[in-house]
């Protein structure tokens, strides 16, 4: 049997759950490169019930129909981003927020910027020369935001309903380190946040 022999026999209820995969795989690594805008999250919104819909026919077909083989994989593939979207809600803008700071050079870098820009804010307001009307430090190369020195350090994104960000603590006074940040060496200083 040939490959085109094979793909006509796909029933279209299977195509079109390969169809809405894709389309949710280009949406989910579109929202990590890019991060989470308006018309990333109007096409999120019109991602679930299309999610919904197709899956719930397949199962309809798989169950009434016979064929079950052709169907049972997109199914399959439809409830795994179903989990992903339910599940882990925001796991795009914290995999954005990752891999930002991977690109702008890693979290131990941008932790030993940070370090430095909160001890010389310290020692400024030690020595009495500390400028109440000072500016915000240069922004830290590759990554930009809105940053506010303070102890801790905060780099911010968004606003209104929804903002995401890092905070960078003093080093000895940061949370416990999560799971995932002692799995890949992630420094427990450097943490990743979003507010609804």
């Amino acid at each position: 049997m040939t490959l085109r022999e094979r793909l006509s026999g796909v029933p279209a209820g299977a195509w079109w759950g390969y169809a809405t995969v894709a389309a949710f795989g280009a949406w989910f690594v579109l929202c990590v490169l890019v991060g989470p805008h308006l018309f990333l999250f109007a096409f999120g919104c019109l991602t679930l019930p299309v999610l919904a819909v197709v899956t719930l026919v397949l199962a309809y077909q798989l169950a009434v129909r016979r064929a079950k083989k052709t169907r049972a994989l997109p199914l399959f593939l439809m409830l795994g981003c179903v989990t992903v979207l339910v599940g882990a809600p925001g796991v795009t803008v914290e995999l954005h927020l990752i891999a930002s700071v991977y690109w702008a050079g890693g979290p131990n870098a941008l932790n030993d910027w940070a370090q430095d820009v909160m001890n010389e804010q310290k020692a400024e307001r030690e020595s009495g020369k500390a400028d109440t009307e000072q500016p915000p430090p240069k922004d830290y190369p590759g990554l930009r935001g809105w940053i506010g020195v303070g102890s801790p350090l905060r780099i911010e994104y968004g606003g209104g309903h929804f903002h995401y960000g890092i905070v960078v603590y003093p080093k000895g006074n940061s949370p416990r380190a999560a799971w995932w940040q002692r799995v890949v060496g992630w420094p427990p200083e450097v943490v990743i946040y979003q507010e609804n």
